[in-house]
């Protein structure tokens, strides 16, 4: 396993998977503040002549808090596709080069292989999605005030996290029945978007990973932790039954097909 682990990182970082979606994080961390304070003011004023700052001020929720719902929304909207296509060759990419045949024939295990990619890139979104929320944060602090606590931050971020994991999950067990990278990228942007628009449209988030990304907003929003003990119990049963799922599939596959 442990050998496997430091394949996963160097591949990481070869391919720079590592690079891109920590680069795009930490540049939306940034920008948003920025664009909060100067930016979107600037506009309104160009657009609208005459406009007072106070109006403005109520149009535009100007704050730390303000900044860190435009970072989370930006996280969701592009991050996520981010995250997806950065990833979408984990497993596809490999079984359509039929590059996992040599390790297994050598007596590598699959769950080895399958747990090492979770692991790596699991522990990887989670420190990616923290760090770039923190960054938000104290940067948005010092621009405006800081009105919300860290620790909170800090769980909004891990949060996000989790529902990345969610996604590494179905990118892993749609490769395994696509074994395409950019049709396994549009799948698992299609199924998380339908479970997202199910959620939202049957009020049911709290029983979706997508309750995940709800809950973190409702903590930023007035601090409340309500029903994040259920969708987190949820949320974990699914990605270890996705994970489970896809391990069957491997196993039970012909690798000498071509």
């Amino acid at each position: 396993m442990k050998s496997d682990i430091m394949k996963e990182l160097r591949m990481g970082i070869r391919t720079s998977k590592f690079l891109v979606i920590t680069a795009s994080f930490l540049f939306f961390a940034i920008l948003t503040p920025i664009m909060m304070k100067f930016i979107l003011p600037q506009l309104l004023l160009n657009q609208f002549q005459g406009m007072e700052e106070a109006t403005i001020s109520q149009m535009l929720d100007m704050s730390q808090k303000g900044s860190l719902l435009g970072y989370m929304s930006d996280l969701f909207e592009i991050g996520t596709i981010v995250v997806v296509f950065a990833l979408s060759g984990l497993l596809a990419q490999e079984i359509k080069e039929n590059t996992l045949v040599l390790p297994i024939c050598s007596g590598k295990k699959l769950f080895s292989i399958v747990t090492s990619k979770l692991v790596v890139f699991s522990i990887f979104l989670i420190l990616a999605s923290t760090l770039g929320m923190v960054i938000c944060y104290l940067y948005a602090g010092v621009l405006f005030a800081f009105d919300i606590e860290l620790w909170s931050v800090v769980v909004i971020g891990l949060l996000y996290g989790g529902y990345m994991i969610f996604l590494l999950n179905l990118v892993m067990l749609f490769g395994t029945i696509i074994k395409s990278s950019i049709g396994t990228g549009f799948m698992t942007l299609g199924f998380s978007l339908f479970l997202y628009f199910i959620g939202s449209y049957l009020d049911v988030h709290m029983y979706l990973p997508s309750g995940l990304l709800i809950s973190a907003q409702n903590i930023l929003a007035n601090q409340s932790y309500q029903n994040l003990g259920v969708t987190l119990a949820i949320s974990i049963i699914l990605v270890l039954m996705i994970s489970k799922i896809t391990h069957m599939r491997l196993e039970h596959r012909e690798w000498n097909e071509r």
